[in-house]
């Protein structure tokens, strides 16, 4: 069996120090390749070899300030910072980074809820976040606020506890936006 044979999300959602956890030679395997594959990638994309999981993006640019995605999911993204009275073809950068923080809790949030076997019939959350005024640069985020709104029969401790489960363990954007990791930039001229 070879890696195009092995079946989708067979080692998707493992830990991440998952080299440990596997319990077969040939899920060692597999997961030793994808691990060799994505340090291959980084490589060729001339960026310094990953020391864990690397995950990769391309964009493309449509014309004005209008890009899209392709992500390792293969789902494409569209970005845009449209002229005032144009229609963008997607949210700016720093609204999907904002829609990216609260999309990532809500799933940690419900997908603890569920397994606490809370029956939520209803489930949003609204995030807003201060900025830098406009005219300064560079205008980052400066503060979150995320509100988690549920209804059905829940247990306010088990929420609590869900909420502070994604912030202080799960949520992968909320971590990256805490440890402020470092940003490289090479370019080519093809």
């Amino acid at each position: 069996m070879n890696l195009e044979q092995v079946p989708p999300g067979a080692v998707a959602g493992m830990p991440i120090d998952v080299r440990s956890t596997l319990t077969t030679a040939f899920e060692r395997l597999i997961v030793n390749q994808l691990f060799l594959e994505s340090q291959e990638k980084c490589r060729a994309a001339r960026y310094r070899p990953c020391q864990t999981r690397c995950m990769t993006a391309t964009l493309e640019w449509k014309g004005g300030l209008a890009f899209t995605a392709r992500v390792p999911t293969e789902v494409a993204l569209a970005f845009d910072s449209a002229d005032e009275g144009a229609e963008p073809i997607g949210p700016s950068p720093m609204e999907g980074l904002l829609a990216s923080l609260a999309a990532c809790t809500a799933m940690d949030v419900i997908s603890i809820l569920e397994k606490k076997r809370q029956h939520v019939t209803a489930y949003r959350v609204e995030i807003e976040a201060d900025r830098i005024p406009a005219g300064q640069w560079p205008r980052p985020f400066t503060a979150f606020r995320i509100k988690h709104v549920v209804e059905g029969d829940v247990d306010p401790a088990a929420l609590q506890r869900a909420i502070t489960l994604s912030e202080e363990t799960y949520c992968s954007v909320s971590a990256t936006l805490r440890t402020l990791p470092k940003i490289t930039n090479t370019w080519e001229i093809s």
